[in-house]
């Protein structure tokens, strides 16, 4: 039997709801904005919540990215990343951060509980999640490196974190 890849219309996608909630805090990048929505989609998020400065979602680049995904997984813009934390601490979730601070846990050493409902908050792509917001989060996660850098495309990091997450979510200990 030979390999191939499969097309589009042969995969069988599951749709779970993992109780995941994305905040993208100032993302400048119309490219990025596009990636997010995209592994926001393939790992069963909620709703992505775009805060701060973000390009609007009509950007010839967000669509092009995106591959649609902007059209149907729910979405909002809102100004301050604050009242969307206060919002799902009130429902439950446990609140993180996806950066690397001077008491975060490297991911893979975290403990996501299934159930466990999240919100994750990534931040803009030169400072990261911004220190007020560090604040109002229950903790922080990282993604452990290993080569020179101590940074990665905030896109590529959220794959990582939300894979991680729903790893988890599916393989309970």
């Amino acid at each position: 039997m030979s390999n191939r890849q499969l097309e589009h219309s042969e995969t069988n996608t599951e749709k779970i709801n993992h109780h995941l909630i994305v905040v993208a805090e100032n993302i400048h990048s119309p490219e990025n904005v596009g990636s997010i929505f995209r592994i926001c989609d393939a790992l069963g998020v909620q709703k992505l919540y775009l805060t701060g400065v973000s390009p609007k979602l009509d950007n010839r680049k967000v669509k092009k990215t995106s591959r649609s995904t902007h059209e149907y997984l729910e979405n909002e813009h809102v100004l301050e990343t604050a009242s969307v934390i206060h919002k799902y601490k009130a429902q439950g979730f446990k609140c993180l951060g996806l950066e690397i601070t001077s008491s975060s846990k490297a991911i893979h050493q975290y403990s996501f509980l299934l159930g466990e409902k999240i919100l994750l908050v990534i931040g803009s792509e030169r400072n990261g999640v911004q220190a007020d917001t560090l604040q109002q989060l229950e903790g922080s996660v990282h993604i452990p490196m290993f080569g020179n850098n101590s940074s990665m495309n905030v896109a590529t990091a959220l794959g990582i974190g939300l894979y991680e997450i729903v790893r988890q979510h599916s393989n309970p200990a």
